[in-house]
């Protein structure tokens, strides 16, 4: 695991399978946009090697949760007991810098007037508290110096990257290549499946939609036309309820509490309703199930559908 593909982390480390004659396609290279996630994929045991600036994993190194195995500056760092690859036999040295850059067409005066802010920056106590605080090394070029090097890191990765492709490296990176083509074609045939999957939910959506809004217009089309028989039935119920409530010798608040029990509101919702506490409600309620000889809301509810519904008739 190690940062975005194509960059630094991931060419240190083909540079190292080449050094060591290890085909790069039998590495299982992941890349991430930054060191933070590398540390957590290596924390978290989902890698078993990882390519990364030393001051994104020192916390977990310090912890003991990483393992340093080595670094790959010209010279190690002070008073960090990581070996370099050259000291283990690699000559392979890659760093990791960093650099300032303006737009074309600068003039001379703010060319100066950069140049100066930089450099002042440079030589303040707070960088080299920065320096210090997270391994960095201090390589400040400015001006033509740091313009020469840029120019040779330029030639240098051209000339690293064409003697890796003179060798088994053609073969290595058209099997990259070619991984990536078919890692791509994949989440393209998966992409393509995911979007008629899509489709055709939307279509099942719309149509459950078109039934549900046909039945609910049938429905209220029904319940004006049968407004008054339906009052009658929900009268008749409401009555019902009330006659057994009456012979339970339920209170006014335990009838209410229960009729509400009946309409599945909570105790809390109910305790809101009716201005009070859950506790007092939940007191009442077990008074109407020690009153009825029922326990349980759902057995509440059961007793009054079984008066309205009748026995089940007997298959033959």
């Amino acid at each position: 695991v190690g940062g975005s593909s194509g960059g630094n982390d991931e060419l240190l480390l083909l540079r190292l399978a080449a050094s060591l004659k290890i085909p790069f396609a039998k590495i299982n290279y992941r890349s991430f946009p930054g060191g933070g996630d590398v540390a957590k994929a290596l924390v978290q045991r989902e890698f078993v090697a990882g390519v990364s600036g030393y001051s994104e994993l020192a916390p977990f190194v310090k912890d003991g949760n990483i393992r340093a195995l080595a670094i790959s500056s010209e010279q190690a760092l002070p008073g960090l007991d990581i070996p370099t690859m050259s000291e283990l036999g690699i000559d392979i040295v890659a760093t990791n810098w960093r650099g300032v850059f303006a737009a074309p067409g600068l003039s001379p005066e703010q060319e100066k007037h950069l140049l100066l802010m930089v450099g002042e920056m440079v030589g303040s106590k707070t960088w080299h508290s920065e320096l210090d605080s997270h391994w960095w090394q201090n390589v400040f070029l400015s001006g033509a110096e740091f313009s020469e090097f840029v120019a040779t890191e330029q030639e240098q990765a051209s000339m690293r990257t064409g003697s890796f492709s003179s060798s088994q490296g053609e073969a290595e990176i058209s099997s990259i290549l070619g991984r990536k083509y078919i890692m791509s074609l994949a989440i393209t045939v998966v992409a393509v499946f995911l979007l008629i999957a899509l489709v055709r939910h939307r279509i099942s959506s719309r149509n459950r939609e078109q039934l549900l809004r046909e039945k609910l217009e049938e429905s209220v089309l029904y319940a004006k036309e049968n407004a008054a028989e339906l009052r009658k039935v929900l009268t008749g119920i409401s009555a019902h309820v009330n006659d057994e409530f009456e012979s339970w010798n339920l209170t006014e608040a335990e009838k209410d509490v229960g009729m509400l029990m009946l309409k599945g509101l909570r105790l809390k919702e109910i305790a809101a309703a009716r201005g009070t506490s859950e506790r007092t409600v939940r007191q009442q309620a077990q008074a109407v199930y020690t009153k009825s000889g029922i326990d349980g809301r759902n057995n509440l509810s059961a007793y009054f559908l079984e008066d309205f519904f009748g026995p089940m008739a007997k298959n033959n």
